[in-house]
């Protein structure tokens, strides 16, 4: 067995109490099973979900800004609620 010192403000302290508390489990059992959680996997997804994302709204403001600029320029009308609608179904995808 290997021993490990935390240096912990009161704030962090008392969160790391609380948490006990509720996990009912001891500090030694909450950092072992803190540890064995893969969160390098986890915040690769959560990074990879984020990109996705933010490329979804790319590729809607873009397809906004098209819209916005057709309208300027057009009067029909009809033609300008269908793109929009078409916009709105991918996004719901």
């Amino acid at each position: 067995m290997k021993k490990l010192t935390v240096r912990l403000d009161e704030n962090d302290y008392n969160l790391l109490v609380e948490q006990c508390k509720v996990l009912e489990c001891t500090q030694n059992q909450f950092f072992r099973e803190l540890l064995k959680k893969n969160l390098a996997t986890d915040i690769e997804e959560y990074n990879t979900t984020l990109k996705e994302i933010f490329r979804t709204l790319k590729i809607a403001s873009n397809n906004l800004n098209q819209i916005a600029k057709k309208s300027h320029y057009s009067d029909d009308v009809e033609a300008i609620k269908k793109e929009l609608n078409e916009l709105w179904q991918s996004l719901k995808e």
